[in-house]
């Protein structure tokens, strides 16, 4: 859960991320109580945000649910990973270095692989370890294998490198 908040740093939006993987049936029961549910305890408007790697999953949780009640229904917002885009520009995985992160998720190849560990590098070190973690973990062993023989003879340009890699 995140909460968005104003200037006077009163809740604006909360937002309900989830990640699913599977098909599961009583989301369609549970997601519209989580709505209502933090919406009445924060007194503002509520977003759902689905995150769905599976192309089927996504499209399972696109479909709007129907509350009963005339006209009411909740169709949640879903990120699939179709819909990712494939992050190539140097420049802009440094700017946005989490998407870099999510489009190695996407689209494991070496490419943005390469690209978002350079990106992660310029973030506060917990945070790059913990970005660096998940790039290394979603690659394809024979890719994770490459990037890690590169590391072993290559001298680490950035402080953050050379404190935990170097």
């Amino acid at each position: 859960m995140v909460i968005l908040r104003d200037r006077a740093d009163r809740p604006a939006t909360g937002l309900i991320v989830e990640v699913q993987r599977q098909i599961q049936r009583d989301k369609l029961l549970t997601w519209p109580a989580y709505v209502a549910n933090l919406r009445a305890k924060l007194a503002c408007p509520v977003v759902l945000l689905v995150i769905a790697p599976d192309p089927a999953v996504a499209a399972w949780a696109r479909r709007p649910i129907e509350l009963g009640h005339p006209g009411l229904h909740l169709t949640p917002i879903v990120i699939g990973f179709d819909d990712v885009p494939w992050v190539r520009d140097p420049v802009a995985a440094s700017r946005l270095p989490e998407l870099a992160v999510l489009s190695v998720l996407a689209h494991p190849e070496l490419e943005s692989a390469e690209i978002a560990i350079d990106a992660i590098a310029q973030l506060p070190a917990d945070q790059a370890r913990l970005y660096f973690d998940v790039v290394m973990m979603s690659l394809p062993v024979a890719i994770r294998q490459i990037l890690e023989a590169r590391m072993q003879h290559y001298e680490y340009q950035s402080n953050f490198a050379r404190k935990y890699y170097g």
